[in-house]
């Protein structure tokens, strides 16, 4: 099996990966701070084609070119919602009806669409997205809802990776106009499609992101000195660039596997939790050494090495606490382990 983006794939990510070379330098970034979140590099993103690859169409793309794109939106960082705007408009085309329609013609202008983890029948819920949305979907006992924020916007939640994250309880969304997209069993079968592609995609940007703090941290030891030499030649040095970077690999080929799999095995869901939980763990350690390797600096606003360990820190956490997510996989891979015993 050759789990190498394609041709297609590569081209797809070189488009996106020179446009954010171009109009994201890390400036921006800083720029975007806290909130997260840059309204005129998001259009430009939907210009060239980010929602219409999103769609699974025959014209849209697979997820294994979403997720070579969503590794170059993690290495720039980017303070757009990538992620969960394809996993939003995925899950808009499933659903059958002119609201989701609408929803989608509203996304293609730039507009932001929110999707609320978790039921909000039993209590708050995180929105990953939500402090910049102008619309909110959610479950609530056996119907999926989506509710018109019109020109509100809900409160930011602080939080270290400066996310446009939202916290959100089912009496404060009930004061907006409200439409239902989906009910009955068809809301568990949406979102759990929707669950597995966001942690797949964001598996692949945090690849992307830990990739890239490798890269300066690599770039620094070859500056920094010591002993009157540049630390970069010390092998300890060496072994824990190369040890991260062979992991980090790793956590890219299970991202790259976890993608095919959702779209072509009954493996999806345990893959992408396996992808998200060792990317998460893998890029937070290349992240850890790069910023080691600055010494005290790499704390210090100043580095650029600090504003990719925060985000890594973070994005993997933005809908649900790792602790779910281990139990998610473990769950996936007893039933797996049940499904391929011997009648």
């Amino acid at each position: 099996m050759n789990l190498n983006p394609s041709e297609e794939e590569a081209a797809a990510a070189e488009a996106f990966g020179t446009m954010l070379t171009g109009a994201c330098p890390l400036s921006r970034v800083r720029a975007a701070e806290p909130l997260g979140f840059d309204a005129d590099l998001w259009l430009s993103m939907i210009e060239l084609g980010a929602l219409d690859l999103a769609a699974p169409t025959p014209d849209g793309a697979s997820l294994a070119a979403l997720g070579v794109i969503a590794e170059q939106v993690g290495r720039h960082l980017a303070p757009v919602p990538m992620v969960d705007a394809m996993v939003v408009a995925r899950l808009l085309a499933r659903c059958p009806g002119s609201d989701a329609q609408a929803l989608l013609t509203r996304m293609g202008k730039g507009g932001v669409v929110g999707l609320a983890s978790g039921d909000l029948a039993g209590g708050r819920a995180y929105v990953s997205s939500g402090a910049v949305a102008t619309a909110v979907i959610g479950k609530v006992r056996d119907e999926l809802r989506v509710w018109d924020l019109a020109d509100e916007r809900l409160a930011l939640l602080e939080n270290l990776g400066a996310m446009p994250l939202a916290e959100v309880g089912l009496a404060e969304l009930d004061r907006f106009p409200a439409a239902v997209l989906a009910a009955g069993r068809e809301v568990e079968r949406h979102l759990g499609i929707a669950r597995t592609e966001w942690q797949l995609l964001t598996a692949h940007a945090l690849y992307g992101a830990g990739a890239q703090a490798l890269r300066i941290g690599l770039e620094y030891t070859m500056q920094r000195e010591q002993f009157e030499r540049k630390i970069a030649s010390f092998q300890a040095v060496q072994h824990r660039f190369a040890d991260a970077a062979t992991e980090l690999r790793g956590a890219q080929l299970l991202a790259y596997k976890s993608a095919w799999a959702a779209e072509n095995t009954e493996d999806g869901a345990r893959l992408a939790a396996l992808a998200l939980l060792c990317a998460g763990r893998e890029a937070f350690r290349a992240a850890s050494e790069a910023l080691h390797f600055h010494g005290g600096y790499g704390f210090t606003l100043e580095y650029a090495i600090q504003l990719y360990f925060r985000r890594i820190r973070s994005w993997s956490l933005a809908r649900e606490p790792q602790p779910t997510t281990i139990a998610l996989a473990a769950d996936l891979i007893a039933a797996a382990c049940g499904r391929d015993q011997p009648a």
